[in-house]
């Protein structure tokens, strides 16, 4: 019995310092399990998680190119847009300055037959209008006089041909070619009273919105 117990301690001591060696050997290797050696044979990737990567892949590419396909798009609305809103002011500009110039063009013409017309002569082609207003001169000096010395206004019907009492009209006909074309200038260089809503094109008044 006495020999066999040193026999027993010995074999639990070898048992203990081989449990000591597993212990340390766990405790050094990492997380995913010991790293693989040299000679070591290292498993082949999985076929169906290489499947679902490039599936993956191909899908953010996709994503990709259909915000770059809605991004050119809205460039293009964008560009439209500008383009058609451009155009419109364009045509709106060409028909005031197409309106613009009718206008001037009769009021020129207008003095231009004031000027050649004879003193006296008989209008012709006498009707209403859409304006017929008369005004005296203010920046042209004091308001037109009669022989008594009462102050009269000026006939634009008169300045525009369209005068149907002739003499006989109260109002002040002026009596030179001169002085129709200046008050047709003049006339020519006060708004209109009726604004946009004066559709006339023998009214002798500025229309801006024209």
């Amino acid at each position: 019995l006495q020999a066999r117990r040193p026999a027993t301690a010995a074999a639990c001591a070898r048992a203990a310092m081989a449990t000591n060696k597993e212990a340390a050997k766990t405790a050094e290797e990492p997380e995913g399990g010991p790293a693989p050696s040299s000679g070591a044979i290292v498993a082949a990737p999985n076929p169906q998680l290489l499947r679902m990567l490039r599936r993956a892949a191909l899908r953010k590419q996709r994503v990709v190119e259909v915000l770059d396909d809605d991004s050119d798009e809205d460039k293009d609305k964008d560009k439209k847009k500008k383009t058609s809103k451009s155009r419109s002011r364009s045509r709106k500009r060409r028909k005031r300055e197409a309106s613009r110039d009718r206008q001037s063009n009769f009021t020129q013409q207008k003095m231009l037959d004031a000027i050649q017309r004879p003193i006296g002569m008989p209008f012709q082609g006498i009707r209403a209008g859409l304006l017929d207003v008369v005004s005296g001169g203010t920046s042209m000096g004091p308001a037109p006089v009669d022989e008594m010395g009462r102050s009269k206004k000026v006939c634009t019907r008169f300045l525009a041909g369209e005068c149907p009492m002739g003499a006989e009209c109260p109002l002040l006909h002026p009596g030179t070619p001169m002085d129709v074309a200046r008050w047709i200038s003049y006339f020519g260089k006060q708004p209109c009273k009726a604004g946009e809503a004066c559709f006339s094109e023998r009214c002798l008044y500025e229309h801006p919105h024209r």
